[in-house]
């Protein structure tokens, strides 16, 4: 709606003034750009200051930006609360995703070894040979010809 006013105010003073050319336009786009960026700021801080005094009224915890950058504040004014708790949850899904690929990794190490300890024992059961005695002879038998 003030965008609206703020066109209209534009073209009403260009109407005025008699100055229409494409020049003219151009310069009252710009400035009608600027103020609505302008707006926009003024409205996401307004936004944030406003969900974070609700949630405080609410005793729930506020989801506030973590980061590295060095000016936090002008980071929570340009991302909101809502914006924070879903990057948080992005970077949580991100780390249990790791996790869950290094446990699965661990996994088929250890799947590896088992098989491995599984192949020796059965390489050593294929090579074991039976001793028979009667008494007073011997014999070797190879199990896996019998």
């Amino acid at each position: 709606m003030c965008l609206q006013a703020l066109s209209a105010l534009a073209m009403t003073r260009m109407y005025y003034d008699g100055s229409m050319d494409d020049r003219s336009a151009l310069i009252e786009e710009q400035r009608i750009l600027d103020k609505s960026q302008g707006f926009l700021k003024k409205r996401q801080i307004i936004a944030a200051l406003m969900e974070m005094k609700i949630g405080g009224m609410k005793g729930t915890p506020i989801a506030l930006p973590r980061g590295t950058q060095r000016n936090a504040l002008k980071r929570l004014v340009s991302q909101t609360p809502r914006a924070a708790a879903k990057e948080q949850l992005l970077e949580a899904k991100v780390e249990m995703l790791a996790s869950l690929r290094s446990g699965e990794s661990k996994l088929r190490s250890e799947a590896d070894d088992r098989k491995g300890e599984i192949e020796r024992i059965a390489a050593v059961s294929r090579t074991a040979r039976t001793l028979l005695t009667d008494g007073t002879d011997c014999w070797l038998i190879d199990d896996r010809n019998d």
